[in-house]
């Protein structure tokens, strides 16, 4: 395997999505491309349990940070996002407009994924 800027891209939205899990994501991750990831699986069932629900400020950055590491998970490495990218996208002060986390699928995070290409 040759180490690209796409491999670490990857492994960025595995650790981000461990974080937000609580637990390594291995059966999610194993499952990106079939039917798991467009079953409306949603996205307070994939956050850690342990801890208390997020307020509408933290769950904003919950949804943005969930959407940029399942655009960093795309199984097709170009159409990863770069870390250039991820990172503007974090430092943005424009924050998504997000909905409640019990109404956000999986489904719907990754449809937000558009062109992320520089």
């Amino acid at each position: 395997m040759v180490i690209t800027e796409q491999c670490d891209v990857y492994n960025f939205g595995v650790v981000v999505l461990e974080i937000l899990m609580g637990r390594h994501p291995r059966d999610q991750l194993l499952n990106l491309s079939s039917s798991l990831w467009s079953q409306d699986l949603m996205l307070h069932e994939i956050l850690d349990q342990r801890l208390p629900l997020p307020n509408h400020q933290v769950a904003k950055d919950i949804y943005l940070v969930a959407t940029l590491a399942i655009a960093c998970l795309s199984t097709e490495p170009n159409s990863r996002p770069t870390m250039k990218r991820v990172s503007k996208d974090f430092l943005s002060c424009k924050k998504p407009k997000a909905k409640l986390l019990h109404s956000v699928s999986l489904r719907h995070l990754r449809n937000q994924v558009h062109d992320w290409k520089e």
